[in-house]
This record gives C-alpha cells, structure tokens and sequence, in this order.
C-alpha cells in the first residue's frame, strides 16, 4: 500500500496538520508521516510510541504516528481496500 493512503488518511482525519511545503510537495511534517511507514521493513518495528517527532507538536506526531501503523498493518494482513481514503 502506498504511502498514499496514509497521506489521504491524515488530510481528511486531521485537516489541521499541514502536510505540504507548498502546493504540491510535502513539508517537514508530511515527510515524517511518510518516514514513520517506513520501520515496517524491520521485523518487531513500529511507527507508534516512537521518541521521534522531527520537532513536531507531540499530539500532531502520535496522530500521524497512528495512521502510519493503520495504513502499515492493513498493508501486511492484505487490506489495501479496507480502508478509506
């Protein structure tokens, strides 16, 4: 599942959280949503509960962490159509 889903995920979810550095490609905090997919490769890894936060406000890296280990766990158990984008 594309990093995609988790981008549409959090734009309708959290519509606060900024994503974009400007019109078209992701800022900082876009970035991080895409980088916390990512541990997924590494067995027992997971985006929730990391220290990490790239500077952002906590509330805003625990909601992005989340979607991050929604979009990652349907991806693995084959539920790319479950969830709505």
């Amino acid at each position: 599942m594309p990093a995609g889903v988790a981008w549409r995920l959090a734009r309708r979810e959290h519509p606060e959280i900024n994503l974009y550095d400007d019109a078209v490609h992701p800022g900082r905090i876009g970035a991080y949503l895409i980088g916390v997919r990512l541990p997924r490769h590494a067995p027992g890894t997971f985006p929730v509960g990391s220290r990490y936060a790239a500077g952002l406000e906590p509330a805003a890296a625990v909601a992005l962490q989340a979607i991050a280990w929604r979009t990652v766990s349907e991806e693995g158990r084959g539920g790319e159509g479950r969830l709505k984008t």
